[in-house]
């Protein structure tokens, strides 16, 4: 009988602190729901800014990265300073390639864009070239996957700017979609109680 009442004791001392923990767990589930929510709301309207004005984006993009690789430049040319022979040169080239590249991203944005594009483009009329010879063994599939890969690289290479966009324009569908994705985690997390 000692027993029995020993057990209800445990049990019910046991009920609110399973009860807490469960609040609890479920308040963290809101609180992660809530915040997907904002991402994805975020990166909805980022993946239609980037959908409207795809190159003034891209622009400032690549104007931000040539601010960090400048920032970043900064530090290895006062550690230089500090340093003798081989170990100076081996940490002033890499800065002054990151400064360099820094400055040209910050004051040439577009035309760094442009060169980037074209380098893909390149990229791919020599990958698509490449598959062709291969392709032949996987049909009539892998020819037209070459060729629109060759086709792909000269439009990139002949007209940049139209490359520049369609990239931005598939970068902004992927994030619209990650953002998408996110708010439907987040409904989910925020109705699991």
């Amino acid at each position: 009988m000692e027993q029995n009442s020993n057990n209800n004791e445990q049990q019910e001392m046991s009920a609110p602190v399973f009860s807490a923990t469960s609040a609890a767990v479920s308040s963290v589930f809101k609180a992660i729901g809530n915040s997907l929510i904002v991402r994805g709301i975020i990166m909805i309207l980022f993946g239609l800014l980037f959908w409207i004005k795809p190159v003034q984006l891209m622009n400032i993009i690549i104007i931000v990265i040539g601010i960090m690789l400048i920032v970043d430049s900064l530090p290895l040319f006062l550690s230089s300073l500090k340093l003798k022979g081989q170990s100076r040169a081996a940490t002033l080239i890499p800065a002054t390639i990151m400064l360099t590249l820094g400055l040209l991203c910050t004051f040439n944005a577009l035309g760094i864009a442009r060169i980037g594009i074209v380098i893909i483009g390149i990229w791919q009329l020599i990958s698509g070239i490449q598959s062709i010879s291969t392709a032949k063994n996987s049909g009539s599939l892998g020819i037209v996957s070459s060729l629109l890969s060759i086709l792909v690289g000269i439009i990139l290479i002949v007209s940049p700017v139209t490359g520049l966009v369609a990239y931005t324009w598939l970068l902004a569908l992927c994030i619209i979609v990650s953002g998408i994705s996110a708010m439907l985690l987040g409904f989910k997390l925020r109705s699991n109680d």
